[in-house]
């Protein structure tokens, strides 16, 4: 049988994440639960990744469901391309 989590596995965010608290297999509902109270989005999975501990930080790609159809132009993005943000006279 297929799984109804598979449809959202492509709704993703790549995110700087700070707690660092809360990276430990046996926190994942912690980490879960802060990361839904700071971005609003309906999270269903996490994968943690690129640990920083100099610097109390880890790269976390978060799996959630889709608010609205479709995704935004935005979406993948892991920081802004500096061609858009260029002032042009």
């Amino acid at each position: 049988m297929c799984n109804p989590l598979h449809l959202f596995f492509k709704y993703y965010k790549i995110i700087k994440y700070d707690n660092i608290n809360l990276i430990t297999p046996d926190k994942e509902k912690e980490l879960i639960a802060d990361l839904k109270k700071r971005t609003g989005l309906d999270i269903v999975k996490v994968e943690v990744g690129g640990l920083d501990f100099l610097k109390d930080a880890a790269i976390i790609k978060m799996y959630y469901k889709p608010t609205s159809k479709g995704m935004n132009s935005v979406d993948q993005l892991t920081k802004a391309p500096s061609d858009e943000f260029k002032i042009k006279n």
